[in-house]
């Protein structure tokens, strides 16, 4: 069983900053998914890995040009982009040891880089069953590079926040429900498996009205992995996780990859969440 941190739980925009604050407050897997990416950073992450558990996560090691990355997007330059930087941390994970790479699953529209966690603009959204099917063959051909590196891929599930909802008043992400979610899994590759982002599932079940309960027990068999954080149902705010949080009951706890996403906390609480994590599931 690994427990990571994210570096996102960190505020600085350098990664190894990030790094060198949960290394010296005893935390040493480290979910890398925020934070610059330099030749420095490289060769840094490369003499750490030895003693250091990293795993890279969706936008990172990001690129020079920002963008957002979506694999279903109708944009074959966004299509692209998105694929180069899946490769490029494809071999970064193998680089580092850790031969997994989680990545978010596609949107039906392409919103702007400031657009991403507050007010998506209304625009025409892509058919679902069509870029279903983009997102699913894009899948399919990281997973024949990730097999050539080694490495297994983890798609995460999107959230759908009730002022999203309300501006398309439709669901403009994939696999958001259970339902998708497992149609996705039934349709990819076996190098490929499902990052079960909790918070996520919460945030969607408000909006598209399921029970969450039922859903995270129903995927539970479906999960390589978990991203643990909270909120109140109808936006995606990272908020800190206890002891009564409603999903411990819920989980696998036999997995090798746990990540904790807790955002602007210092890190006397980010440790303290760290080793209520590793007491809930048994380590």
């Amino acid at each position: 069983m690994t427990i990571f941190v994210s570096t996102c739980c960190i505020k600085n925009n350098d990664t190894i900053n990030r790094c060198e604050t949960l290394i010296k407050n005893g935390i040493n897997s480290i979910e890398l998914s925020a934070g610059n990416f330099t030749n420095k950073t490289n060769l840094y992450l490369k003499k750490k890995s030895k003693y250091t558990k990293f795993q890279v996560h969706n936008y990172f090691p990001p690129p020079k040009k920002p963008f957002v990355f979506n694999l279903a997007s109708q944009n074959e330059k966004i299509q692209k982009n998105s694929k180069n930087l899946a490769k490029r941390a494809i071999v970064l994970s193998k680089k580092l040891k850790r031969p997994i790479y989680s990545f978010h699953a596609g949107f039906l529209a392409d919103p702007g880089v400031k657009e991403l966690g507050g007010n998506v603009k209304h625009q025409e959204l892509y058919d679902r069953k069509k870029a279903l099917k983009r997102f699913i063959k894009n899948v399919k051909d990281l997973s024949n590079f990730a097999l050539k590196n080694k490495v297994k891929l983890l798609i995460e599930n999107n959230n759908l926040s009730k002022r999203e909802f309300n501006t398309f008043k439709k669901n403009s992400v994939l696999m958001a429900t259970p339902q998708e979610i497992i149609y996705v899994m039934n349709r990819t590759p076996k190098n490929v498996g499902l990052l079960l982002d909790l918070a996520h599932l919460k945030v969607s079940a408000n909006s598209l009205k399921f029970n969450l309960i039922a859903a995270a027990k129903k995927l539970k068999k479906y999960a390589n992995g978990y991203h643990l954080s909270d909120n109140n149902g109808k936006v995606d705010s990272n908020k800190t996780i206890n002891k009564n949080t409603w999903f411990w009951p819920y989980m696998n706890n036999k997995l090798d990859y746990y990540s904790i996403e807790i955002y602007n906390y210092n890190i006397k609480k980010i440790t303290k969440v760290f080793n209520l994590t590793k007491k809930k599931l048994g380590q």
